[in-house]
């Protein structure tokens, strides 16, 4: 994957890629320091990558390479071996020296020899290898650069966007923001006129109680519209309060249902874009603009009302200065909405891309990429900040023209009314009355055109929000079936004529498979890298939707049931690569029982139960020991090991194991093992593996290729056929 790239394949995906393609960028280095590269693929992968490597011909034949492994294989034409326990070098030596001397190495390989024994006491001794076509290296091809840049919208906002920001509002709160506008303007309005006739009034008059009165009123109505003005910032306060939190959780809870396939394809800054930046818009600065056009436009109209009053000609002089204010504003709103939304766009993007740089940073660093990815970092920063700059570069194109037309205008008012004076039409205080607001007018409207182009601006933000609140959703959690509470009683599974198709892809990854598993049974899903067995998984549980066929266990079509009901009632340990298992930042209470539904005793004895009471009884803090994010502060072993004690925790009649052991050394894979043994002797359980050793205690083996269902036998009869597939991967594994 190229560095600053969205990180959008999965995970096998890239781990299929990652001896090839790392070596195919930095084919230049001398030493290189590959950390068990071959953890998630099959054991014939495996042999092919490793014989195009290391072989008397390989790629990195001439190369120093330290070499970190799990698996003694690997080991064998190494130079040099250093066997390590508990974070120190115990021995070393060739591979043959340290199997002379009762070392660790001999006793890892001795675990090895001993977890393989009892599948090998069931292959019979007449088994012959046969020929099957020779394993291609998979080459890594780069998404397309559509995938990589977040579609950007065109054309003017539509309705439904304003309609929509208007509901999270609430019409309720719209309609007294207005009403409370209005009467404040009214009040004002009132305030002015009645100064007006007062100040001429006065001229005539002696008597100072009149005065008086007269004050007091005017004092009452400037009052009032303070109260009103106050009462109105509030209501609107409260209404983008209100649309915010509408706005917000329905984009969490679109989130949380969303299927995996939008997380796949959808960059996690991209994500992170509309949760920040975008909420952050629909937070402050929307309702902001919105009231200040609304209270801009209203005073307007309140002065103009006045002005209409005193002199009505000047209605028909503002008539072609407001088009000419209009046209400015529609020919500059569609350039300013899309700076907008290219700016949106970008800074998903450069999130995307420093989300993948943090996460990258120690392959970064080890491949000496740091200046090459800075280099391009700075290039997605420059691209968002020309954005950022063209929003008030061109803001100060429309400030020029708007001043010039407002300059015009006022000019034109002061010479119209100096002509009415003339001809004794209106009085000095009226002649005042109506420069004065001439001023304020075209000040307004100045303001007014620039708040309309904030707010058209910043509405992009309900735009993308609401973009997410319609993605596609996941099935319901919940449904109508009478599902009793005892299901799965025997955890029997039906695969019918079942196929699945990710998204964006017209291959099956699973077709047509047909096949049953009997309750209490274990079962063995094995296949090579890309064959579909995690798919298999995933179908169970419903992550990917079928393309056809149906899934029944214990006759329930799980199509008919929720979500939660389905996926409540079945265990799994997830495969373990480079992120996984998954912890979370908190206690190490929470991350073992999450919705805190067991006492400490029950988690104590499933800690026992997985060799962690110890571990845990030395931390200061025990049960409420914090977890870092991702588990960082403990070793990847025990982080399957503490998901490993959630899952014994949670109990259930059906287990999935997918490649559960898979970067485990033998000792903790041995220990897993032991546990599932133990604590789901009852539970139908599928194991998806690819190390052979992990299913030798498996009552029937299911294998596929390409998608398919090719062999479901148990494993002494599989072994028995010269043509069978598990036959074949079962001698591949003996003889590397």
């Amino acid at each position: 994957m190229k560095f600053g790239q969205s990180k959008k394949r999965t995970t096998k995906a890239l781990l299929k890629q990652n001896v090839t393609s790392k070596y195919k960028q930095h084919q230049d280095c001398d030493i290189l320091l590959l950390d068990d590269p071959f953890s998630a693929v099959d054991a014939n992968v495996a042999k092919n990558m490793y014989e195009k490597l290391f072989g008397p011909k390989g790629l990195l034949a001439k190369k120093t390479v330290v070499f970190v492994t799990h698996t003694i294989a690997f080991t064998k034409n190494a130079t040099a071996i250093h066997v390590m326990e508990s974070g120190r070098i115990v021995d070393r030596g060739t591979y043959e020296e340290l199997l002379e001397r009762s070392t660790v190495f001999s006793q890892i390989k001795r675990e090895r020899d001993e977890a393989e024994k009892a599948e090998d006491q069931k292959e019979a001794n007449t088994c012959k290898p046969h020929k099957r076509p020779k394993t291609v290296m998979f080459e890594p091809q780069q998404p397309p650069e559509s995938r990589l840049v977040e579609p950007v919208a065109e054309g003017g906002i539509k309705g439904n966007v304003y309609l929509t920001y208007l509901r999270a509002f609430s019409y309720t709160w719209a309609f007294v923001f207005v009403a409370l506008l209005v009467s404040r303007y009214c009040m004002q309005a009132a305030s002015s006129i009645f100064l007006s006739s007062w100040a001429e009034a006065n001229s005539k008059v002696t008597d100072s109680s009149e005065t008086t009165d007269g004050l007091l009123i005017y004092i009452a109505l400037g009052f009032a519209t303070v109260i009103l003005n106050v009462i109105t910032f509030v209501s609107s306060t409260f209404g983008g309060v209100r649309a915010s939190l509408a706005l917000h959780r329905p984009l969490v809870e679109s989130l949380m249902h969303a299927p995996l396939s939008f997380f796949e394809d959808t960059p996690v800054g991209r994500i992170l874009s509309r949760l920040a930046g975008d909420i952050d818009i629909i937070d402050i600065p929307l309702p902001i603009n919105i009231r200040l056009v609304l209270d801009s436009l209203a005073h307007m109209s309140m002065i103009l009302v006045i002005i209409s009053l005193s002199m009505p000609a000047y209605i028909v002089f503002v008539i072609p200065f407001t088009i000419g204010y209009v046209m400015i504003l529609g020919y500059f709103l569609p350039t300013n909405r899309q700076i907008k939304r290219i700016e949106s766009a970008q800074r998903s993007q450069l999130l995307a891309v420093l989300a993948q740089n943090i996460e990258g940073a120690e392959s970064i660093r080890a491949y000496r990429r740091v200046k090459s990815t800075t280099l391009s970092f700075y290039d997605d920063v420059d691209s968002f900040v020309r954005c950022r700059y063209l929003a008030p570069a061109t803001g100060r194109w429309l400030s020029l023209r708007l001043e010039l037309l407002g300059s015009i205008m006022v000019f034109g008012c002061s010479a119209l009314v100096s002509v009415f004076h003339e001809l004794s039409l209106i009085t000095a205080g009226e002649v005042g009355l109506c420069v004065s607001y001439a001023l304020s007018l075209t000040d307004l409207m100045n303001f007014s055109v620039r708040m309309m182009a904030l707010s058209e601006a910043n509405i992009v933000a309900v735009e993308r929000i609401k973009e997410y609140h319609d993605i596609e959703r996941e099935g319901s959690w919940t449904s109508d079936y009478p599902l009793i509470d005892a299901w799965p009683y025997e955890g029997s599974i039906e695969f019918r004529n079942f196929s699945i198709r990710y998204k964006g892809n017209e291959k099956f990854a699973v077709k047509n498979a047909t096949f049953s598993i009997k309750g209490g049974e274990k079962v063995a899903v094995v296949g090579r890298t890309g064959s579909g067995k995690t798919s298999i998984a995933k179908g169970l549980l419903r992550l990917v939707e079928k393309a056809g066929g149906d899934v029944f266990i214990d006759g329930v079509n799980i199509s008919e049931l929720g979500l939660h009901e389905l996926r409540s009632r079945i265990t799994i340990i997830p495969q373990v690569h480079i992120n996984d298992p998954v912890l979370f930042s908190s206690t190490l209470r929470f991350n073992v029982d999450p919705f805190n539904q067991f006492t400490d005793s029950d988690i104590w004895l499933a800690l026992e139960a997985c060799q962690l009471k110890q571990l845990v009884s030395r931390q200061k803090d025990g049960l409420m020991t914090e977890i870092e994010e991702g588990g960082k502060n403990i070793s990847i072993g025990e982080r399957q090991l503490l998901c490993l004690c959630r899952s014994v925790l949670e109990g259930g009649d059906i287990l999935i194991l997918d490649e559960a052991t898979a970067s485990l050394d033998h000792t903790t894979q041995a220990l897993v093992n032991e546990v599932v043994r133990e604590h789901f002797r009852h539970a139908t359980t599928i194991v998806i593996a690819h190390k052979l050793e992990t299913i030798g205690e498996c009552d029937r083996i299911l294998v596929l290729e390409d998608g398919e269902v090719v062999e479901y036998d148990t494993p002494e009869n599989l072994l028995s056929r010269n043509d069978s597939i598990y036959r074949e991967m079962v001698e591949t594994k003996k003889t590397f």
